[in-house]
């Protein structure tokens, strides 16, 4: 599972095989994609995931997060292409590092990161363990 975005980014992250993508926009519940094959992680793997976004948002973390304009970004998985919405795209790769895509101002991505933390702590979820 890979992301492309228009323009390209520098994050190496992204230039690796993701395990895990979190999507991320205003006004609805946070898209989970997982690589195939790989396991489903439960609540908490996804909350981990949101806070370590929401402290590189922070800290506006240069190696970990990005915070521009994109045209498009898309989602590369099993042959298929999706284009994701534009907000905020979180990555993890298989070697565990992560990034995160805004393609918002640092107050809106900041927002958004906590938006989706807070989804993932108070959301019960039939369907994330």
């Amino acid at each position: 599972m890979r992301i492309t975005t228009d323009p390209p980014t520098l994050l190496p992250v992204f230039s690796e095989d993701l395990y895990l993508v979190i999507a991320a926009r205003d006004g609805t519940i946070p898209e989970v994609s997982v690589a195939e094959g790989a396991p489903t992680p439960d609540r908490h793997f996804l909350l981990g995931l949101a806070q370590s976004a929401v402290l590189a948002i922070e800290e506006r973390d240069p190696e970990t997060v990005v915070c521009k304009e994109y045209r498009s970004i898309l989602l590369h998985r099993s042959g298929e292409t999706k284009e994701l919405v534009q907000g905020l795209v979180m990555g993890k790769s298989r070697d565990s590092s992560f990034g995160v895509l805004a393609s918002c101002d640092w107050k809106e991505a900041r927002h958004l990161a906590r938006k989706t933390l807070r989804w993932f702590t108070g959301t019960v979820r039939l369907d994330i363990p």
